[in-house]
């Protein structure tokens, strides 16, 4: 990449085809890092934090007993990804970065804001806002359309990035960033670096999780809301809860009026109606994604539910 101005890394190609078939993205030259060792593979580090490689495909995350057993939730998260096909080829890192799935930024005849146009095509009084953003955005609508990056937020997790200058650490929830401009880059990541390690902590031994995803189909079509939450306990109170949306909002979103409903209650006097109201707080639907609205509040509900009933 340092000697190619217009190269772009590839791995799983599941998202980069098809943004090359729709002149999305027209790069001059491809990188293969399928086979780097370093970027491939899981490992539990000296720590008892689980190490996966940004190019491991997700059908091996999946399968992988250290996972089921220790992050039993990433294994579910995953379940939900598409179709096996999918996740035989599709890698992690691949999930994480996939761009929006908003039909006119997909579409050819349209110039929408995020390809360097005026227009956010989806806002228009006549556009089709079913499957986008009711938290907002700036000058895009369009939401985050991966399943797994909501529970790596309510995991702690952290990015490992490496560039030309060396590698360096960025927290999930500090990752996914709103583009303010066309060009604008909408994760951490920046020019000449590459996504290289997904690091989750170990779980402690009092947390409980739980993930629900909201589709057309469960796992073929993306999320029109997907909720995960993971609860840390002490004794029988909860001591620190996550709360994290995904498709509601430009990135995923920690619902933080939710958890600080749950924060301090023990499992039998947690107000789940209080604390699935909180998580539509600001929120600013469109005419015709509305049902967003009620969807994020029954799937909070559900979530905060199986966590505090989780065995």
């Amino acid at each position: 990449m340092k000697h190619h101005n217009n190269a772009t890394v590839v791995s799983g190609g599941t998202d980069l085809m098809h943004l090359m078939k729709r002149r999305l993205t027209r790069p001059k030259h491809l990188i293969s890092v399928a086979h780097i060792d370093e970027i491939c593979g899981i490992r539990i580090g000296p720590s008892g934090e689980l190490r996966i490689g940004a190019v491991t495909c997700l059908s091996e995350i999946a399968c992988a007993d250290a996972i089921s057993k220790g992050w039993p939730i990433l294994s579910e998260v995953i379940s939900h990804v598409a179709a096996p096909q999918i996740r035989n080829r599709a890698t992690i890192g691949g999930n994480l970065l996939q761009s929006p799935r908003c039909m006119y930024y997909r579409h050819g005849d349209f110039v929408c804001s995020r390809r360097g146009g005026e227009t956010c095509y989806a806002t228009v009084p006549d556009g089709n806002c079913r499957h986008h953003s009711i938290f907002g955005g700036t000058g895009c609508i369009a939401v985050h359309p991966s399943d797994i990056a909501p529970a790596l937020i309510a995991m702690d997790t952290v990015l490992e990035v490496a560039g030309a200058n060396g590698s360096r650490i960025v927290a999930a929830n500090d990752f996914f960033k709103n583009p303010k401009r066309p060009g604008f880059r909408d994760t951490a990541i920046g020019p000449g670096e590459i996504l290289t390690r997904i690091c989750i902590p170990p779980l402690p031994s009092h947390s409980r999780c739980a993930y629900i995803k909201s589709a057309g189909r469960r796992a073929i079509d993306f999320a029109y809301v997907s909720v995960a939450v993971r609860f840390d306990f002490a004794g029988d109170t909860v001591e620190d809860a996550r709360v994290v949306a995904g498709a509601v909002a430009p990135t995923p979103l920690r619902l933080h009026d939710s958890e600080g409903v749950i924060n301090g209650c023990t499992t039998q006097n947690v107000d789940i109606d209080a604390a699935s109201s909180k998580a539509v707080a600001g929120a600013r639907p469109h005419k015709n994604n509305r049902y967003k609205l009620d969807l994020l509040k029954r799937l909070v509900a559900s979530a905060v539910r199986c966590a505090l009933h989780a065995s």
